[in-house]
């Protein structure tokens, strides 16, 4: 991190997700300088989560995860024990610099996407399923108003995509997909923009990061 960027005000950063992939991003973008960090998620701490999810240890099962892993991050972070709705949404993304999006959940990552655009709020999303990661990169809509999932992918979200058991998604995949979502947070920290509209594309089965840039962003 440069020094320009050391020397400005922290950002304040929402995290919508505090599970395998949430726990992988918050600790990058710990190591890269702080910042004011708002966990937002609704889960406790499970017996299951512990193999993967290293904020959490044996004393935290049925405490809320946010709880738990803002107990041990440096500087501010504030936990939220809630899911998001159509109801909250907005005034629980409202004042952020930027939105982190490490849920599972397709009607999910919808309803954070809309309540981005009419924030005017940049927004990283990720995703992952078996061998598969995917990093969607959508600055604010004063930039490129039309910019949402929508706008990027066809088709409607079958009831099949409610929800992806994250056990059995590859370990290597999972901080793959933390370390994309913290490098392109840790650029807008530096820079305070985003590229895009973007799509990044991973698969274990070559290791490589593949990068679509739509007609948006050129």
């Amino acid at each position: 991190m440069s020094a320009r960027h050391t020397q400005s005000p922290s950002a304040r950063i929402a995290l919508i997700g505090a599970g395998a992939v949430g726990c992988v991003v918050i600790k990058a973008i710990q190591s890269v300088g702080a910042t004011r960090l708002t966990l937002i998620d609704g889960d406790r701490v499970e017996a299951r989560n512990l193999g993967r999810q290293h904020y959490y240890r044996t004393e935290d099962i049925g405490v809320p995860k946010v709880h738990a892993a803002a107990s041990r991050l440096r500087g501010e972070a504030i936990p939220v024990d809630a899911f998001l709705s159509a109801v909250n949404a907005e005034a629980l993304l409202a004042d952020h610099d930027l939105v982190i999006d490490c849920t599972d959940d397709l009607f999910a990552k919808d309803l954070i996407d809309r309540a981005c655009k009419r924030l005017m709020i940049p927004l990283i999303s990720g995703g992952a399923h078996g061998t598969q990661a995917q990093c969607i990169l959508i600055p604010a809509p004063s930039v490129h108003a039309s910019a949402r999932r929508p706008e990027l992918f066809s088709g409607r979200i079958g009831d099949e995509q409610s929800g992806c058991d994250m056990s059995q998604v590859p370990a290597g995949v999972i901080s793959a997909l933390g370390e994309r979502i913290a490098a392109a947070a840790a650029h807008f920290l530096e820079f305070r923009s985003m590229p895009g509209p973007v799509v990044e594309l991973f698969d274990a089965r070559d290791g490589l990061w593949v990068t679509y840039e739509t007609a948006a962003a050129r």
